[in-house]
C-alpha cells in the first residue's frame, strides 16, 4: 500500500489521522524516517514539520536513521526491568562494546548491531524481553546475550520465543 492509499483511507479534513500509518508505511519503505521524508508528509498532510517531528519521536518504534545488519530493541519497561532487563541491555552494551541507554540507536563498530532501549516491547508476562530483528527473545537473562548475539552475527538465528523453554507466557 503506497502512501497516497493510506491517506486514501481518512477524509480530507481528518488527514491528521493519517500520520502514524503513513509514518509507518515511510519506515517500511525505507527503513527509517528521513528529515526530508519527515517534511514531505507535513506538505502532504498540512501539517507543520514540527508536529511530524514531535509524534514521530515520541514513540520508540521510529527510526531516524539507517540499521546495521541487524536490529536489536532492548525492553526496560517495568515489568522487564523488574526481571533484569537493565542487566541485559548492559550485557547487549558490553557485548558489542558500546554503552546502551537511551532511546536512541546505538551502533556496533563491526557494522552487525542497531541496539536501541525501548519502553515497551508488550510481552510483559515474559520479561527481560528483546527483539532482533523484530522477533522477539524473551525470558532473557545477561548470560544468554553473548551466544545469543553471536549467533545472530554468524547468521544462525535461534528460533524466537522464551529462552527458559516456557510456551504463551506459562507461570515461570
Amino acid at each position: 500500500m503506497s502512501l497516497s492509499e493510506v491517506l486514501a483511507h481518512y477524509p480530507n479534513d481528518q488527514a491528521r489521522a493519517a500520520l502514524i500509518p503513513m509514518l509507518h508505511k515511510i519506515q517500511e519503505r525505507d527503513g527509517y524516517i528521513s528529515k526530508d521524508a519527515m517534511t514531505a508528509l507535513a506538505e502532504d498532510l498540512k501539517l507543520q514539520v514540527g508536529q511530524v517531528e514531535s509524534t514521530a519521536t515520541f514513540y520508540s518504534m521510529f527510526r531516524f536513521e539507517p540499521d546495521m545488519k541487524h536490529s536489536i530493541d532492548v525492553c526496560t519497561g517495568a515489568s522487564c526491568m523488574i526481571r533484569g532487563g537493565d542487566d541485559v541491555l548492559k550485557a547487549v552494551g558490553d557485548h558489542i562494546g558500546k554503552k546502551c541507554k537511551g532511546h536512541h540507536a546505538v551502533h556496533s563498530d563491526d557494522g552487525n548491531f542497531s541496539v536501541r532501549e525501548v519502553e515497551c516491547l508488550g510481552a510483559c508476562s515474559c520479561g527481560p524481553v528483546m527483539a532482533v530483528d523484530g522477533e522477539y527473545y524473551e525470558d532473557l537473562s545477561a548470560n544468554d546475550i553473548p551466544v545469543l548475539l553471536q549467533e545472530t552475527a554468524d547468521g544462525r538465528l535461534r528460533a524466537p520465543g522464551s529462552m527458559r523453554g516456557r510456551r504463551l507466557g506459562e507461570p515461570v
